[in-house]
């Protein structure tokens, strides 16, 4: 209802608790909510009660402001994966566990510019919309497959090999090259983010006795990035028509 674009937004709920199915567990949905709440930008909690919760939002929005904030979400989803590699290179525990706050941060701009094109439409051409709408949307989960392939990595802690990081290494070229496509579109740079792709593929599917196990569940999850680009690929395409 938010990137939709509602101003005022009540919440009622029969239960006061709902089940995390990852962490097995019921969490208060008064809890959920403001979890949530952290995501976004501008809406605030206006009235609280055991079995209901009132959001209002109380910053206006700019629509001069969504050519800046998306090319902060490019920055921060590479400086994001950046870490990830790093994190799981050295098995660092606490880098790995930032990832949990870059992601929110980023969600947060997500939402934000959705919630613009919603309300206002992309301004530099109103038909593309949906396109933009779209890249939003692959963009946030690429940030949520980078969060989940730390978690991830936490939990097996991986011996990276000189081969893994390559892999790794080349996910993250894909998408810096994607980065410089979307701002300065070129039918070479599509070509190299492919070739990345289907080498990846290419070293998973053909040489994979090269990698522990641990190393393959990583690079399996990680690989859904690559795919995510090709999505990304076809959106830019059709904005650049």
């Amino acid at each position: 209802m938010y990137k939709l674009g509602y101003n005022n937004i009540d919440t009622h709920f029969k239960k006061s608790t709902a089940f995390h199915y990852r962490i097995k567990e019921e969490k208060p949905i008064l809890f959920i909510i403001h979890e949530e709440l952290s995501r976004l930008t501008g809406i605030e909690i206006i009235q609280q009660r055991e079995n209901s919760c009132q959001l209002k939002t109380l910053v206006e929005m700019s629509p001069k402001e969504f050519n800046v904030i998306l090319r902060r979400i490019f920055f921060l989803l590479i400086d994001m994966n950046e870490d990830f590699i790093s994190g799981a290179k050295r098995q660092d525990e606490t880098l790995l566990k930032t990832l949990y706050q870059e992601h929110n941060t980023i969600t947060k701009f997500v939402s934000f510019c959705m919630r613009l094109l919603n309300k206002i439409g992309y301004s530099e051409d109103q038909k593309k919309t949906t396109i933009i709408y779209a890249i939003l949307t692959n963009l946030d989960n690429l940030v949520e497959i980078i969060k989940n392939t730390g978690r991830l990595a936490r939990a097996i802690k991986p011996n990276i090999s000189e081969e893994t990081l390559k892999l790794m290494n080349s996910v993250h070229e894909a998408i810096v090259k994607y980065y410089n496509l979307f701002y300065n579109f070129d039918n070479d740079t599509v070509a190299k983010i492919n070739k990345l792709r289907d080498d990846y593929i290419e070293k998973i599917d053909f040489h994979s006795e090269k990698f522990s196990k641990e190393e393959l569940a990583l690079l399996n999850r990680y690989f859904q990035i690559m795919e995510i680009l090709t999505s990304l690929l076809e959106l830019t395409i059709a904005l650049n028509l």
